[in-house]
């Protein structure tokens, strides 16, 4: 099964994560709204000033994304992003615990010059995710990751926050709040 996730990570990340690496997400992260993504499958709390990328730049920045598979919010200028996505329909398990060990060494392959920052297993909404922090090499500076990725629904899911430039920093440092407030209601409490 392990063998599997490889395979399908590496159909699914590499596109996502390149348009999240030129992310750059200017906000005042304590001003925070929640919204419902997935068709109300997800819930977080994002800064005001984001809204839903337009079509032709969500094609251009995320053209293996389809819009029944993620949800791309950006900032007014388009230039940032928060992605909340679902891996195609490749079964992935809940458990990830047994998952994590083969994502964290996909992640690392994908990106072998990221300074590392963090890859565990945490606690989300009282689920465990794979945290995936790291920054990589832009030519206007670095650019910093922060991600959970779970299993929901026999699929991966993928939350993601990143920014560079002169942002990256206050941003970076509201990323925490961003992936907490996470919420993936049960199939009873979906509108």
């Amino acid at each position: 099964m392990v063998k599997k996730e490889v395979v399908m990570l590496r159909r699914c990340l590499p596109g996502l994560l390149l348009a999240l690496l030129l992310s750059v997400l200017p906000c005042r992260a304590e001003e925070r709204y929640p919204v419902s993504l997935l068709g109300g499958t997800v819930s977080l709390e994002v800064p005001e000033g984001l809204s839903p990328l337009a079509p032709d730049l969500r094609k251009a920045k995320f053209p293996d994304l389809s819009p029944d598979d993620g949800d791309v919010l950006a900032s007014r200028d388009g230039s940032a992003t928060v992605v909340a996505a679902y891996s195609p329909d490749t079964p992935f398990p809940d458990d990830m615990a047994t998952a994590r060990p083969a994502l964290s060494m996909e992640m690392h392959e994908l990106y072998p010059d990221a300074r590392w920052l963090r890859d565990e297993l945490v606690m989300v909404d009282g689920r465990f995710c794979a945290r995936f922090e790291f920054e990589t090499a832009a030519p206007d500076g670095p650019i910093h990751n922060d991600m959970i990725v779970l299993g929901h629904e026999g699929r991966m899911l993928i939350i993601s926050v990143s920014a560079g430039g002169p942002s990256r920093e206050r941003w970076m440092r509201h990323s925490e709040e961003i992936l907490q407030s996470l919420r993936l209601p049960t199939t009873k409490e979906k509108p």
